[in-house]
């Protein structure tokens, strides 16, 4: 990974700064605060150092930015996919809109939908992560 303590704690401190996930909880903010902690750094560390570092204040930035601005797009993509199937469904139980011709209107519209969505969350995650 490195050739010494610093350059791999250099490294992994920049991958996470790369790292983004959103929807779930993950442990990387904790990755990002055993990483800052000069003890940490120094390999001053003992078998119960994280169970104390843990009782500890965490003196980190409380929620990522941009973190509720993705969780609002994937919700509202969500509730956007959820509608399309109900109403899909709707018109396949009615015989509504049946024909060859509206399937696939109907088949491209969505793509187009799902897509200009992916595009403008590709291009949010890439404004909150300049390293991309």
């Amino acid at each position: 990974m490195g050739n010494s303590r610093e350059e791999t704690i250099a490294r992994l401190r920049r991958s996470l700064e790369e790292y983004t996930v959103t929807g779930i909880k993950t442990n990387a903010a904790l990755f990002r605060r055993i990483l800052g902690e000069p003890e940490f750094v120094r390999g001053e560390i003992h078998t119960t150092w994280l169970d104390e570092l843990l009782l500890r204040k965490d003196r980190s930035t409380p929620v990522e930015q941009g973190s509720e601005d993705a969780a609002a797009i994937g919700a509202a993509v969500w509730q956007a996919m959820q509608n399309a199937a109900a109403s899909s469904t709707a018109s396949a139980l009615t015989g509504e809109g049946a024909s060859p011709r509206w399937k696939l209107e109907d088949a491209s519209s969505n793509w187009t939908a799902r897509h200009e969505i992916r595009s403008k969350i590709g291009v949010f995650e890439r404004n909150q992560n300049p390293h991309c």
